[in-house]
């Protein structure tokens, strides 16, 4: 039963990464990062947790060596990852509003179609890659997953977090796919 519940708790990972992706397309397939892979991981153990009949604290007990203690630390440090990760994220979509104003973003399509001639020819994540905010939003978002890391090490035994380290690096990372996002303008006429 615990095999069956992980597996459905990465089919969700899946899911979410998917729609994750999608908002930090690249060009072509790039390797996730992993602060998005220890989301995916966290954003998975919430959502199970919150199902009604919760099997989670056996499955944490089966694939971590979790006991009830460390699994209710896992989620209380996992909530504290998720959280600081949504605020930078609105911070990072304040930010790009307050530098580029009405550029097309690239993960939303606009209401109705936008000549590329009224607005600046490239899109917020290709303006952000350019000046550089890509780079800063990426590098706080790995320094909150560092700290959230030296969290969970303090925490629990060495052999729980290499278990929860490994399935988010071997488990949860490989099957994220980072997709690219077709233009949402339309070409000058």
């Amino acid at each position: 039963m615990p095999r069956f519940v992980l597996s459905t708790l990465v089919l969700l990972a899946l899911q979410v990464a998917r729609n994750e992706a999608a908002q930090v397309a690249s060009q072509g397939q790039a390797a996730a990062p992993s602060w998005m892979a220890w989301k995916v991981f966290h954003d998975s153990l919430v959502f199970y947790s919150q199902r009604p009949g919760s099997q989670l604290n056996k499955m944490l007990a089966a694939q971590y060596g979790l006991g009830s203690a460390e699994a209710q630390l896992l989620m209380s440090a996992g909530q504290t990852y998720l959280d600081a990760i949504k605020r930078i994220e609105m911070d990072a979509k304040a930010e790009a509003q307050r530098r580029y104003g009405n550029a097309v973003p690239a993960s939303s399509p606009p209401k109705e179609p936008v000549r590329r001639s009224s607005i600046s020819d490239k899109s917020v994540r290709e303006r952000a890659l350019e000046d550089g905010l890509y780079a800063q939003v990426e590098a706080v978002k790995q320094a909150v997953l560092d700290g959230h890391i030296r969290t969970l090490q303090a925490k629990l035994d060495a052999l729980q977090f290499d278990r929860i380290r490994q399935w988010v690096e071997n488990s949860v990372t490989p099957r994220i796919k980072i997709l690219t996002a077709p233009s949402q303008a339309l070409p000058p006429k």
